[in-house]
């Protein structure tokens, strides 16, 4: 045969597959081409592209990042007033911004996070205005260059989760608020050392090889798998390829009307609040952390829309791996259903890290459900051939048998520590979920939030058994996850989170057991499992999540927290139809200290903190809450 080395060994199909990813890495040339008349060839930011431009040692590499190379100099700035800039951007230059700003293209084409954004080609339209979100909590995302010339105008935007007054985790994530931007909403940040807030600042890196695999896969494919270990990069590949096929991939590719978003993650869930599986459909490029999405607002003003969720506990897998099956089956059978209205729409479909590293054999089967016509698969590709041989024979296997196109890419995970845990990013998610209000009807659509704590809101009282004077309003309280007895129900609802989930099923009653103090209706344990068995995702989805915010049990009535955004759909649901499930998310803790901070911030100081809440120095002075604790099984 031509071009065939006679004296070759042949090659496995793990060696195949790491050549694949190889000879992606080299087709970058012509990556993320511009939507004007006249696109451009050019390669997008790398790992190399941020090296610390010094001779010192390696270690401070790690700890001082370039994070753009753009300068902010006469030449390259066009015109600026005290909350506006507009910059000027050569091909292939990168801008990066620390904070939140609205931006316009006014000349030429960039790429910001996998979206190809370029001029109007018309010049009556209006200009697309898109914002963006660059926290420090997150890698700053850059702005880089398509054209010869580019122009980009931003524009300072208000802050978009002003919650510094009631919790911590939001200072100083923003713009740095000194220097010559003090006036705007976002802070120009060269590299680490120069944030004047000293906060560690990463820039958010791109593997040459993800944006060979970005442009085939967006190119070619309308559903996709994206699969790996824990902290790979699966989620950050995933918005990128959304972004992509949003905005276009090319002269002679147009922008998909939306996406598909199937998100099988209930940890760090894109769309929806952790505990959940979802599926979405995304109309709106994706330049910014989850706290600061609007897609779960219900509305008609937000382009994102929340198709269908379950709920899903995420502090264990064991006993529920076919319970995350069928809902995964469900969510996919969703898809299909609204796939058929309109198939040029693509399928993008994330999976936990847990799924390739602990569940295989179930990762398998979500392979053979969603049958993708691409297989992304994120791996370390330096490490030995034989570090996972099985694993990687099997999914070449797979992917031969079904016919899917595999390709295995580097892993890209962090470059450092970041500013918040990932706990504290999903505390800062549901924050956010449980305090917006909406958004400001104007063209530059603003969120809008209540900033005071929650126990400022008016509760919503729910009878959770008949009375002489009130209706029952839900069936009861489901939990999963974890075995909780009877008699520490209240104690273990009482300020936790619920999803409010809407089932169809008419047997959903024959399982209730009732507390015998406090007469509150849970779902009992099945005797072959011994765990509470999940409704079933066929007839059920989750309505909205709700915070717990006591119980009445005199009068048999719970008071529930939930966004103004949300209370509308309560008056659809059906009681008989309705249940709370619990143990799904982490601990609100949140919630608890937000009337503390909010006392602090008005300078009362620790005078009126409340009943749950104390200081340090006193938590310290308690030394019986230092001590070990033994904790005896339960038995029945």
């Amino acid at each position: 045969m031509e071009g065939t080395n006679p004296g070759a060994r042949p090659i496995s199909a793990i060696a195949a597959a790491k050549l694949r990813a190889r000879e992606l890495t080299d087709q970058v040339s012509q990556v993320d081409g511009a939507q004007n008349e006249a696109p451009s060839s050019y390669s997008e930011a790398t790992a190399s592209d941020y090296e610390e431009e010094s001779d010192e040692d390696v270690t401070e590499v790690f700890t001082n990042f370039q994070l753009c190379n753009w300068r902010y100099e006469n030449t390259n700035v066009i015109s600026e007033s005290g909350d506006e800039l507009t910059i000027s951007l050569n091909k292939n230059k990168t801008a990066s911004f620390v904070g939140c700003y609205d931006f316009v293209v006014l000349k030429g084409a960039i790429n910001v996070n996998g979206a190809n954004i370029a001029r109007n080609p018309g010049k009556s339209e209006t200009p697309n205005v898109h914002r963006a979100y660059a926290p420090s909590t997150h890698p700053i995302m850059t702005i880089r260059g398509l054209d010869h010339e580019n122009w980009i105008h931003l524009l300072s935007c208000k802050e978009p989760v002003p919650f510094v007054n009631i919790s911590p985790l939001f200072t100083n994530i923003w713009a740095s608020n000194s220097g010559a931007n003090s006036a705007k909403s976002f802070s120009f940040i060269p590299q680490t050392t120069q944030d004047p807030l000293s906060r560690p600042l990463t820039p958010l890196l791109t593997p040459s090889a993800w944006l060979a695999c970005t442009e085939e896969t967006a190119t070619t494919s309308l559903k996709v798998l994206v699969i790996g270990a824990p902290i790979t990069g699966k989620s950050s590949f995933a918005r990128r390829l959304l972004n992509r096929y949003i905005t276009g991939f090319g002269k002679n590719s147009k922008p998909r009307d939306g996406v598909y978003y199937l998100d099988l993650d209930p940890c760090n869930s894109e769309y929806v609040l952790h505990g959940q599986v979802s599926l979405a459909l995304v109309r709106e490029v994706n330049l910014g952390p989850t706290f600061t999405h609007l897609s779960a607002v219900p509305s008609k003003e937000v382009k994102n829309k929340l198709i269908r969720a379950h709920s899903f506990p995420i502090k264990t897998m064991d006993d529920y791996r076919e319970y995350f099956y069928s809902c995964a089956s469900d969510l996919y059978q969703t898809y299909l259903n609204h796939h058929y209205r309109n198939s040029s729409i693509p399928l993008v479909v994330n999976t936990p890290g847990w799924l390739f590293s602990s569940e295989f054999p179930l990762l398998q089967r979500i392979i053979s459900l969603v049958k993708p016509q691409r297989l992304i698969h994120l791996d370390n590709l330096h490490a030995p051939y034989d570090a996972q041989p099985s694993i990687l024979e099997t999914l070449t296997t797979i992917a031969a048998h079904q016919n899917i196109s595999y390709n295995q890419i580097p892993a890209q995970g962090p470059l450092a520590l970041s500013m918040r845990s990932e706990t504290e990013l999903r505390s800062m998610q549901m924050q956010a979920y449980f305090h917006t209000t909406g958004s400001t009807k104007s063209e530059r659509r603003t969120p809008t939030y209540n900033l005071k704590p929650l126990s400022h809101m008016v509760p919503w009282e729910l009878c959770y058994e008949g009375t002489s004077t009130a209706y029952q309003s839900f069936v009861g309280f489901m939990i999963l996850g974890e075995q909780v007895a009877p008699s520490a129900l209240l104690g273990f609802l009482n300020g936790s989170l619920v999803h409010i989930v809407s089932s169809s099923s008419v047997d959903i009653q024959n399982s209730i057991q009732w507390t015998k103090a406090s007469r509150i209706p849970y779902f009992e344990e099945d005797k072959k499992s011994g765990i509470v068995q999940p409704l079933d995702p066929q007839t059920s989805s989750v309505v909205c999540t709700a915070l717990v915010r006591s119980f009445d049990p005199p009068h048999r009535t719970v008071q529930i927290i939930m966004p103004k955004t949300h209370e509308h759909l309560m008056y659809t649901l059906k009681p008989e139809h309705t249940v709370f499930v619990a143990g799904c998310c982490e601990n609100p803790t949140w919630a608890f200290t937000e009337d503390a901070y909010y006392a602090e911030s008005e300078g009362k100081g620790h005078d009126v903190l409340p009943p749950w809440v104390e200081t340090a120095e006193k938590i310290g002075e308690m030394g019986y809450l230092n001590t070990i604790r033994r904790v005896r099984k339960f038995h029945q």
